[in-house]
């Protein structure tokens, strides 16, 4: 069932066009289980072209759906190379979706994993990523705009950091200057977890 639904969305070839796809997803995204039912469901979201509709997924707890995907990828065993690609996927997906503060990242507790997985020194470049084409990496690196409208810029300090994808420099300069207030233990926000789950299984 779950698979018939994600063909369903997919059948356009051009991600989620109005808001009732975007619900769609966004309940699916609570059932999938396999690595490939979530690969999809991120390149929904990042094939999406109606910036509406990647609006509309964050008002739909997009991102706690995400942190979900990471808390899950925690838990995974080893670093295989299907637990690396998920990681990466999710990263891009982060950022091509309207993020324009670092509270949003705070709130739905996807900074620590931001934070922790931008320290890792198990990553490849996404050029190294089978499947990594040219269009997402110019979506991928398009800077997050902050609060005053400008594009977030890479600063001196991260330099030392040129090998690791830039998805993760862009999003961790939105956080950069509270990291250690927005860190928690992802195991503390397991009730959120729940929460999330049910509210779309009621749906």
């Amino acid at each position: 069932m779950v698979d018939e639904e994600l063909e369903a969305l997919l059948e356009n070839g051009e991600g989620l066009y109005d808001e009732k796809q975007v619900v769609s997803l966004c309940r699916l995204m609570v059932r999938v289980e396999t690595m490939e039912q979530k690969l999809i469901c991120l390149k929904l979201i990042q094939d999406t072209q109606n910036p509406s509709c990647l609006k509309q997924f964050l008002d739909h707890h997009g991102l706690s759906l995400l942190w979900i995907f990471m808390v899950e990828l925690s838990e995974a065993k080893g670093n295989s190379a299907n637990n690396i690609k998920l990681q990466l996927e999710i990263m891009k997906t982060l950022a091509v979706l309207p993020i324009s503060t670092k509270n949003m990242l705070e709130e739905s507790r996807v900074l620590t994993f931001i934070q922790r997985w931008a320290q890792t020194k198990t990553l490849p470049h996404p050029a190294e990523m089978d499947g990594y084409s040219s269009e997402n990496t110019s979506r991928a690196q398009t800077p997050l705009n902050t609060p005053d409208g400008s594009s977030t810029k890479l600063g001196p300090e991260l330099d030392g950091e040129t090998s690791k994808p830039a998805v993760y420099r862009r999003l961790k300069i939105i956080s950069e200057n509270s990291l250690d207030s927005a860190l928690s233990d992802a195991s503390k926000a397991s009730d959120g977890n729940r929460s999330i789950t049910s509210s779309y299984t009621l749906l």
